[in-house]
């Protein structure tokens, strides 16, 4: 937890600094084209900003000490998992629960499996709700840009952010970007049954404020 901690943290330190630059722009922006400041939407967008950031962060930080990342590793270490639901596997074969035993159950709130599964779907559960709620999107639009962020982010670790180190230091995992797109569709889901009533998600979007 200490090191998604640390990247929360470097993330809010990112987040004041492109606020710090971006503020006054964008609140001149906002009061040119509606002739005033809409308090509710400069808090959804900025709130969108930082999310965005931590993502990003939670993705790939720490970072190594090294920039050679090869002269860490193993010589034919697999950098990819392409088999689907091995989470699964990976639980039930290190879990400490004896299924006949309730008493043993809340163990698996400490145990490494399920803290991964449930960080790997909470990276975009807001995401999902950001696109029902802000932006009116359909499932289909949200599975989409969801499966295509997700995406991204594998390839970021795959690559070793974009080949600045040289040697992948974090697994493209197939089993991630299957979380995350669950997790990013619960969001979506939560905000459509909470608001169950079109109008209200309309009323708050960014397509109506857009065409203020």
């Amino acid at each position: 937890m200490g090191t998604y901690l640390l990247s929360i943290k470097t993330a809010f330190l990112i987040f004041l600094i492109v606020v710090a630059i971006v503020s006054i722009p964008f609140l001149l922006w906002q009061y040119k084209k509606y002739g005033y400041i809409h308090y509710f939407h400069t808090f959804i967008v900025y709130s969108l900003l930082l999310y965005g950031i931590s993502a990003y962060c939670l993705v790939i930080f720490p970072l190594p000490d090294t920039f050679n990342t090869c002269s860490i590793q193993k010589a034919g270490m697999q950098h990819y998992s392409l088999v689907p639901f091995t989470f699964v596997t990976d639980f039930l074969r290190e879990t400490n629960i004896v299924w006949n035993s309730p008493i043993t159950y809340s163990n698996i709130f400490k145990e490494r499996g399920f803290i991964q599964v449930t960080c790997n779907m909470l990276l975009l559960f807001p995401l999902g709700i950001y696109l029902r709620y802000y932006f009116c999107y359909k499932i289909l639009q949200t599975l989409l840009i969801i499966s295509s962020i997700s995406l991204f982010f594998e390839i970021t670790q795959l690559t070793g952010v974009y080949g600045l180190y040289n040697c992948p230091y974090r697994l493209f995992d197939i089993d991630d970007i299957i979380l995350n797109i669950g997790g990013g569709i619960i969001g979506f889901y939560v905000v459509s049954i909470i608001f169950y009533n079109k109008k209200i998600i309309y009323k708050n979007s960014y397509i109506k404020n857009s065409k203020a």
